[in-house]
């Protein structure tokens, strides 16, 4: 990749918080409900700063974010998510096999698991994600939840 375009992840600061909602908004229709859109905000104001959350930058510009959290012996994947303008270009996958290797390192015999829609399902399960649970219209209409895991062992 030419060094002008090599994405980079930094840790998240206050100061990429429109950037992120921006990154939120534009996948507003088939990868989220209109309103989910509080509650990231809310997420991003009261309890990004409990969790490890990071920002993919290019350019100096934010094209996407995510991070995760470890809770009762399981790390947890939250609001991970690129741009629409980057889907299918790789994004995704630098975001996520950096949040694995990260979670993986503090977290080494713990399993991984995150919630997600039946439109990113299959993008997990290529990196060995199991389905353990769906729920019908959970985040709304035609978005469901679906529960996957991840085994480090």
């Amino acid at each position: 990749m030419d060094a002008e375009i090599t994405p980079y992840i930094i840790p998240y600061k206050d100061e990429h918080r429109a950037a992120c909602i921006s990154v939120f908004k534009s996948n507003i229709g088939q990868y989220f409900d209109q309103s989910e859109l509080a509650g990231f905000e809310e997420f991003l104001d009261n309890h990004v700063f409990t969790t490890q959350y990071f920002v993919v930058t290019i350019k100096g510009n934010v094209m996407g974010c995510g991070g995760y959290y470890f809770n009762n012996g399981v790390v947890r994947l939250i609001e991970g998510m690129v741009d629409k303008t980057c889907h299918k270009t790789g994004l995704g996958k630098l975001l996520l096999e950096f949040r694995l290797q990260k979670s993986i390192e503090e977290y080494p015999d713990n399993p991984i698991g995150i919630d997600t829609s039946q439109h990113t399902e299959g993008f997990f399960n290529k990196y060995g994600f199991e389905t353990t649970n769906t729920m019908k219209d959970f985040y709304g209409k035609g978005i469901d939840r679906v529960s996957m895991l991840y085994q480090t062992k």
